[in-house]
């Protein structure tokens, strides 16, 4: 269709994950090439920015940090920009979660029981 994909997702390392599955594909599906979109654009805040805006964020979760020690050791995340962000959560360890916040004046006031 040659549409351009961008990807909003909560600034989170599950966020994360969720983006580079729809760029690379997920596990499961590695066999069904078509399932992937190698061209979408992560758009979004993300965790440098929370980190260098100083913008209103949760603490992660002990979770959120094992999340991202398995992320940080996935090939699928050896790109700059991906460890750049691991970095980010770990040094910060902040995340926003515009779609659970709903006065976040960065959400544009949606939540996640609205979408």
């Amino acid at each position: 269709m040659g549409l351009p994909v961008y990807i909003f997702t909560d600034a989170d390392p599950w966020g994360m994950h969720i983006a580079i599955v729809i760029i690379s594909g997920s596990a499961n599906a590695a066999h069904v090439k078509e399932l992937t979109t190698p061209d979408a654009k992560w758009a979004g805040i993300q965790a440098s920015d929370v980190v260098n805006y100083k913008l209103p964020n949760d603490k992660l979760d002990d979770i959120d940090i094992r999340r991202l020690h398995k992320l940080m050791h996935d090939p699928k995340y050896n790109g700059d920009i991906w460890q750049r962000e691991i970095n980010m959560f770990m040094r910060g360890n902040a995340s926003l979660k515009p779609f659970k916040i709903r006065t976040n004046p960065y959400s544009r006031h949606i939540s996640a029981s609205e979408t």
